[in-house]
């Protein structure tokens, strides 16, 4: 049998350093799209044996959140390859979706403070220190957590490594590639010190409360106990008319989930410590498996384009007593998540 190659699937050639390369003045676009949809598949909430419906607000309905983040880095100083300054100027970073069903169902749509600012950001030792260009930000949590290099960094193997070669990222690169480290800065925590009343979209605003649910359903990966294995395959692929390595990902976890803590208000007060005899959750965990491709071009020195996308599964439940009454309920959610980060030169 011949083998024939086309000009978008080369052979890898032996020995590489995938790394990014931060010369003074090198300007990239990174755009970041995140798709999430969750379904409740099964739901359960009863009283003694018998079901207690959506009495106390029913947990049926799912889900679905749309993230973009675009935004330009530009290096303004390097040393050996290596950025230790950069603006990063914001475009657009924005959350929009929907949450429940029929009449409970509710839109929101967020956009970050960060939107048209631009941070300057220094190296200081093993830290960054963030600053906004220009002023004081109204929220000092848009500084934090901030990283001078592409989001795509942490998931590039150290060495030279050739076709074959694996490796296992940490959980910090991975979050890290995701954004879902930053989250906080990107979308941080709105102040109602005026009342909560701060206006905007329908659907509870720009600002408005409504946006906090954004992301929450996956929220668990920032906890999860990631098992992550990189592989650099053999041929190369055209992206975007740009030759490129490509390395394989999967990634996967399992586990607890953490205690509820139950709050004030709604079903949550009625079932709170102060009103429970006995309080037992049931089995309330996760599981996520993730898997796609890092593009890099050997050429450029950058990383060009990640596509990852998988499915996770909820399982929550409990169990009360209370004056020889029996309270239980059981939920399954299932998820489906599509992540892609695509980079490109816009200094030229």
């Amino acid at each position: 049998m011949t083998l024939l190659l086309t000009p978008a699937l080369l052979l890898l050639p032996q020995g590489n350093e995938i790394k990014t390369d931060y010369p003074a003045e090198r300007t990239l676009k990174i755009v970041a799209e995140t798709v999430t949809e969750l379904e409740t598949t099964n739901f359960s909430f009863e009283r003694d044996g018998e079901p207690l419906g959506d009495r106390f607000g029913g947990g049926g309905g799912g889900s679905s959140t749309e993230r973009v983040v675009e935004y330009t880095d530009t290096v303004l100083e390097s040393e050996d390859g290596r950025a230790t300054k950069v603006s990063r100027a914001f475009d657009d970073v924005e959350m929009t979706g929907s949450m429940g069903e029929g009449e409970r169902a509710r839109d929101f749509d967020r956009e970050s403070p960060l939107v048209g600012e631009t941070l300057i950001l220094s190296a200081d030792g093993e830290d960054v220190a963030a600053e906004l260009d220009g002023g004081e930000p109204e929220t000092p949590d848009v500084l934090k957590g901030h990283h001078l290099g592409l989001p795509l960094d942490g998931l590039l193997p150290e060495g030279e490594v050739e076709a074959g070669d694996t490796w296992e990222p940490e959980k910090d690169a991975l979050l890290q590639a995701l954004l879902m480290d930053i989250e906080g800065s990107l979308f941080p925590r709105p102040s109602f010190e005026d009342g909560g009343e701060r206006g905007g979209r329908e659907g509870g605003g720009r600002g408005g409360r409504s946006g906090r649910g954004g992301g929450s359903s996956t929220g668990f990966m920032m906890m999860a106990e990631w098992d992550i294995e990189a592989e650099l395959l053999e041929a190369t692929e055209d992206i975007d008319g740009i030759e490129c390595v490509v390395i394989e990902l999967e990634c996967s976890a399992d586990g607890d989930l953490p205690e509820r803590n139950f709050g004030r208000g709604g079903r949550d007060r009625f079932l709170s410590p102060v009103a429970t005899e006995s309080l037992r959750t049931q089995d309330n965990t996760y599981e996520v498996e993730l898997e796609g491709k890092l593009y890099f071009s050997l050429e450029e020195k950058r990383p060009v384009k990640m596509e990852l996308e998988g499915e996770f599964t909820l399982e929550t439940g409990f169990e009360r007593e209370r004056e020889g009454s029996v309270m239980s309920m059981e939920r399954t959610q299932e998820g489906e998540i599509e992540y892609t980060i695509t980079i490109e030169e816009a200094g030229e």
